[in-house]
Parts: structure tokens; sequence; C-alpha cells
């Protein structure tokens, strides 16, 4: 993965958690997007990959090293 790549990024559907409470009847629905990476730095923690939407000047960071279980990021050819 290098800079200006496209990546998708996968998350699974899981229970809503907040303040450290996990409410069962509150589900976040899964979601595909389609980001375009802008840098990779690294940092103690890991590699942390930042993204954008494509078109877009807004995104978000997220952690290469540390995903989480339901998150999965792909390079899409």
């Amino acid at each position: 993965m290098t800079n200006g790549d496209t990546i998708k990024i996968t998350r699974a559907a899981r229970p809503h958690t907040h303040s450290g409470f996990t409410s069962s009847t509150n589900v976040i629905a899964a979601d595909v997007q389609t980001m375009v990476v802008r840098k990779i730095t690294k940092t103690k923690q890991g590699r942390k990959c930042h993204c954008v939407h494509p078109g877009q000047t807004t995104g978000f960071a997220i952690m290469l090293d540390a995903l989480p279980a339901f998150m999965t990021v792909e390079v899409v050819a």
C-alpha cells in the first residue's frame, strides 16, 4: 500500500457500544467505503494510514497494524 492507492474499507455489523455499555438492541449496520490513501506514517503503535474520500478533502486515519476485529482493508486493483 502506497500513497495514492485506492483502498476498500469493509466494516461488519456490530452492536452499538457507548461508555463501556454494549446495547443488544441497537446494531450498527455493515458498510463499505472506497477511500484514497493520502499518506502513511509510522508511529510507536504501528503504521497509520490517512485516507480521504475520492474528490474530497476530509477523511480519517486508521491504524493498519491494530485494526479492530470487525474491520478489513484491501487495496483495489
